[in-house]
């Protein structure tokens, strides 16, 4: 019995990533025109850009990420500059510095970022839920607005309610046409240009300056989406880290994963010499004549080796669970039980005190192994 809730746990969680998805990682990623994927899409890059068509799921994290291609279901993207200029048929979700949107979304549109423009091409066919620095909607929303941000620009038409905080100005454009009321939270009168429209009640909430942006209800909520936004992108960028590494280096991985397993707390005292002694070591040799190249190098080495540890204390941790789970002497290492490893792990990282200290226990584990088995494969 318990086999077989382990086997429909994964089934049913793992089953549409791993073997319903196409995955791509590298510095530069782009799907041409005329290309179609049929499964999840799956992309991370320093550059991404997305012609193509994919008709289900696509998520896309990068320093640029462009979209202009259709998208056949829901569109998650984390990046830096992010465009989507392309049609999405159900929700995106987005996170980045600079955001802009000029495609036609027929689900809701949630966005955080710097900025935040919607062009007078997109269409927003459900709600938009939108957090920023500035937002400019020259486009239009068949659904209700609701934003936080310092200043905003409506320009286009909203068929349902706008419920807005701001702590700068919010200004409707003499191209804006507001079907449903408005309900505002400023320190500053709404700003209405000659030729916008109100069909609705306009509700003007004072805000003191005290309370420049909302109330601390609200500002939870917002920190709880921008979180959990967060989170789920840092999840799924760990777990297509993972996929790639277990998937392109499988004898490293198997090596490493045994050598934690089997020399468990030695490889956790390794770990935790490594973590405290290599930024003294660093800072030692930066007082050196040549310490400066030194301690470059030494840094960058340890901030690869934190990466792969992060990354493999999740496999090194699935692969012991199914050891006992299914009673087996040797380790395996394979995509399903490392990636539930990584996922359950990341899970009870999540949980104050206990959660921590397995999540550090498993990292300090792989540090020690990366570590070891890097340095005898190089010797």
């Amino acid at each position: 019995m318990k086999k077989f809730f382990t086997f429909l746990f994964l089934f049913v969680v793992f089953s549409p990533l791993v073997y319903g998805a196409s995955f791509e990682s590298k510095e530069r990623v782009s799907l041409s025109p005329g290309v179609s994927v049929r499964d999840n899409f799956y992309v991370a890059g320093g550059e991404v850009t997305i012609s193509g068509e994919v008709l289900r799921d696509l998520v896309a994290l990068g320093g640029e990420v462009t979209i202009t291609g259709e998208v056949g279901e829901d569109l998650l993207i984390g990046g830096g500059v992010v465009n989507i200029l392309g049609n999405v048929d159900q929700d995106v979700r987005v996170g980045g510095g600079k955001i802009l949107i000029a495609g036609e979304v027929l689900g809701d549109l949630l966005a955080g970022g710097g900025d935040i423009h919607i062009l007078p091409t997109a269409n927003i066919y459900q709600d938009a839920i939108l957090g920023g620095g500035k937002i400019v909607i020259d486009g239009d929303v068949k659904g209700d607005v609701v934003l936080g941000a310092k200043d905003v620009v409506i320009n286009g038409e909203v068929l349902g309610n706008i419920e807005a905080r701001v702590s700068g100005d919010i200004t409707l454009g003499k191209d804006a046409v507001i079907y449903g009321n408005i309900t505002y939270f400023a320190r500053n009168d709404l700003k209405i240009e000659e030729g916008a429209s109100i069909l609705g009640n306009v509700t003007f909430n004072k805000m003191e300056v005290s309370s420049l942006i909302m109330d601390y209800d609200i500002l939870a909520k917002g920190l709880f989406a921008v979180l959990s936004i967060f989170l789920l992108v840092k999840l799924l960028a760990i777990l297509l880290v993972g996929f790639c590494l277990i998937w392109m280096f499988k004898k490293f991985s198997s090596d490493l994963v045994e050598v934690s397993i089997k020399n468990f707390w030695r490889e956790v005292l390794r770990g935790f010499i490594i973590l405290i002694v290599t930024p003294v070591l660093a800072v030692l040799f930066l007082l050196t004549i040549v310490g400066g190249i030194v301690t470059v190098v030494i840094l960058l080495t340890y901030i690869l080796l934190l990466v792969l540890a992060s990354i493999y204390s999740g496999v090194v941790f699935g692969s012991v669970l199914f050891k006992y789970m299914t009673k087996q002497k040797t380790i395996t290492v394979n995509i399903v039980n490392g990636l539930s490893g990584i996922v359950i792990l990341y899970l009870l990282g999540l949980i104050p005190l206990i959660g921590w200290i397995i999540l550090g226990v498993f990292c300090l584990s792989a540090l020690g192994a990366v570590s070891s088995v890097l340095y005898k494969k190089i010797k």
